[in-house]
């Protein structure tokens, strides 16, 4: 131990790289300064809290949102204390509430850490691109696209989910581009959509469910398609008894796996259990499941299985759920499975060509829209990320064995591309989900941050 004022660099201030810090300020008590780095210049909200919409809801019920494992409670205090409008609900736990005011929580939570810290604990917030990294034997040095350098002791990656893009090859001319939209949260994606326009969603999963309910909230009347690979929706949270499995025997196949959750599913049902209350037990297990496969059997679930287990983990609010499915009723959204074929532009539309599943022939949609929803994509290696790049070019980290994401020790050291684990850059949330997979949502992430702020804390060497 040493009482030289250590730095921890922290690249990413979404949720990720916000838990982490909040944790690491109330667990480290010597001299410390943690750098928290973030390219828009907003800490603690990332991606999927930053909307201001409130039909955006969280997926999971308030009382599984803590920030900390072990204060199950801790979201659920601050709602009361913040006088929420659904404080007083007599059901407060299982309330599905906007994500705009979790992502208040997360902001007054970093708050209330930077004040209750230690006076030898402090945080700098820095807005700033981070494009290089090198990390040496005595120090990592950080290099800002605007020139900047900062230099820390340990760096740790929170950097989200890649930037999306369209699955698929089409014309790039300036017309044909202006109305195709890789990323549909960028700021005016949906502004410029007219009320009567055709639009077509590449994807059927959440992505796809916020911008429909963001569009039909802004009164959208046109025809939206929704096209996907499998055409499968998420499904909607229901009331269960809870389920519970004392022993996890788990097989080392896809399909010792699959036969495994079926009898459980069984078992339940049997009881009067819904699916869901199985799914939900097992759940806080799944890395366990994951590590069991090799890495055949890990490429067999991710060509055969993910989107089903997609759609049954990955579940909504049932206000949301209801609001679609009036929505597919009227005829105003259409799901449809197949791949794109072609996307064309003509005289005053786009043509988007689809191959249905299961049928011979193509289909021809004529809109005036793509919007991407395909989601979070596990691309890190092709997206655009300067410091992603230049890690990868630099030996710095490697992929994991399927491309997911980073490759990473047990304890979240990245791994270089010789192969040992590196001494002082560290991963955490979506892009270790190659090791992990089940690493995508708040009660599994926060368990991730709060280990690794506990490594941080005692070992200083």
């Amino acid at each position: 131990m040493t009482d030289r004022c250590r730095r921890i660099a922290i690249i990413g201030a979404g949720f990720s790289g916000t838990t982490l810090a909040i944790q690491l300020l109330r667990r480290v008590t010597t001299p410390t300064e943690i750098l928290l780095i973030d390219r828009s210049g907003v800490f603690g909200l990332g991606l999927a809290y930053s909307t201001t919409n409130r039909d955006h809801l969280l997926n999971v019920h308030a009382g599984r949102m803590s920030l900390f494992p072990d204060e199950p409670d801790h979201f659920l205090s601050w709602l009361k204390l913040t006088n929420h409008p659904a404080a007083n609900d007599a059901d407060l736990a299982h309330a599905f509430l906007p994500r705009a005011d979790y992502g208040k929580y997360l902001q007054d939570s970093l708050a209330a850490a930077v004040k209750a810290a230690p006076l030898n604990v402090r945080i700098e917030l820095i807005t700033g691109e981070v494009a290089t990294l090198d990390s040496g034997e005595h120090h990592t040095a950080i290099g800002l696209s605007d020139g900047r350098t900062l230099i820390a002791d340990q760096a740790v990656l929170c950097l989200g989910n890649p930037i999306p893009y369209l699955p698929a090859r089409y014309d790039d001319t300036a017309s044909l581009a202006g109305r195709v939209v890789d990323d549909p949260w960028t700021t005016d994606a949906l502004q410029r959509i007219r009320p009567d326009d055709q639009v077509a969603l590449i994807g059927s999963g959440l992505t796809m469910i916020d911008i429909v309910i963001d569009l039909a909230g802004r009164g959208h009347r046109g025809t939206l398609h929704a096209v996907s690979r499998h055409g499968l929706l998420p499904n909607a949270h229901a009331a269960s008894h809870a389920y519970t499995i004392d022993a996890f025997d788990i097989p080392g196949t896809i399909r010792g796996q699959l036969r495994w959750m079926r009898a459980h599913v069984a078992k339940a049902a049997g009881a009067g259990i819904d699916w869901r209350a199985v799914i939900d037990a097992v759940r806080p297990h799944i890395q366990l499941f994951w590590r069991a496969l090799s890495k055949s059997e890990r490429k067999r679930f991710l060509r055969h299985c993910r989107a089903y287990w997609d759609v049954h983990r990955h579940r909504t609010a049932p206000a949301v759920a209801a609001r679609i499915d009036a929505l597919r009723t009227s005829g105003q959204l259409t799901v449809t499975a197949g791949r794109i074929a072609k996307i064309e532009c003509t005289a005053d539309k786009i043509a988007l060509s689809i191959a249905p599943r299961g049928e011979a022939s193509e289909r021809t949609l004529d809109v005036d829209w793509i919007l991407n929803c395909t989601g979070p994509t596990s691309h890190y290696a092709k997206g655009p990320d300067r410091l992603v790049r230049d890690l990868l070019d630099s030996g710095t980290i490697r992929l994991d064995g399927l491309g997911l994401g980073f490759d990473i020790a047990p304890d979240g050291k990245a791994i270089t591309k010789e192969g040992p684990p590196s001494s002082r850059l560290y991963a955490l949330g979506p892009p270790t989900r190659g090791v992990l997979w089940e690493i995508t949502a708040v009660p599994d992430i926060r368990i991730q941050c709060a280990a690794l702020a506990e490594n941080l804390a005692t070992d200083f060497g």
